[in-house]
């Protein structure tokens, strides 16, 4: 059976106020982080955009996986939030090969209320993904208006399987 894993590398940020917006770099360069949860999610420096990745290895009996990131509580200062990972979808049997179009998807969303209700920010899918080997950056903003000063911020990553056993 072939298994498809989602190679995910991720530096999310954010820059653009100097008093510093919500504050989140991560790189997993040391695996999981504690505050960090991912339901089917591991570390692993095989075949990474850099260093270490995270990644999910998605089939027909492990059809879901979501990452969250800690919920930054009442850090926005109403500023632009720059959200920035890399990624890849390669075959979980040999991760240097990228895996055919009908994967599935997965969703970037963000929550400002502990995780009460979340935002979709973009969904990554066949119609917006390119099939490759190497690792994509995906750059998004959220709109200072969407981050009302003192608001919580929380990132989820959401991913679903679609084929490709």
């Amino acid at each position: 059976m072939k298994k498809i894993t989602l190679l995910l590398f991720f530096t999310v940020f954010s820059y653009l106020s100097s008093f510093g917006q919500i504050g989140i770099n991560e790189n997993f360069d040391s695996g999981m982080p504690a505050d960090w949860t991912g339901a089917g999610f591991f570390g692993t420096a095989t075949q990474s955009c850099s260093g270490q990745s995270i990644r999910d290895n998605l089939w027909s009996f492990s059809t879901t996986g979501q990452l969250l990131s800690p919920n930054i509580v009442g850090q926005s200062n109403e500023t632009d939030l720059s959200v920035s990972f890399d990624y890849k979808i390669v075959d979980f049997s040999n991760t240097s090969n990228a895996t055919a179009p009908g994967w599935g998807s997965f969703t970037v969303g963000y929550s400002t209320d502990g995780g009460a209700t979340w935002i979709n920010i973009d969904t990554i899918d066949d119609s917006n993904h390119v099939t490759s080997s190497t690792c994509a950056t995906m750059t998004y903003t959220v709109l200072a208006a969407d981050l009302p000063s003192g608001s919580d911020f929380q990132l989820r990553f959401d991913i679903v399987w679609s084929a490709g056993d």
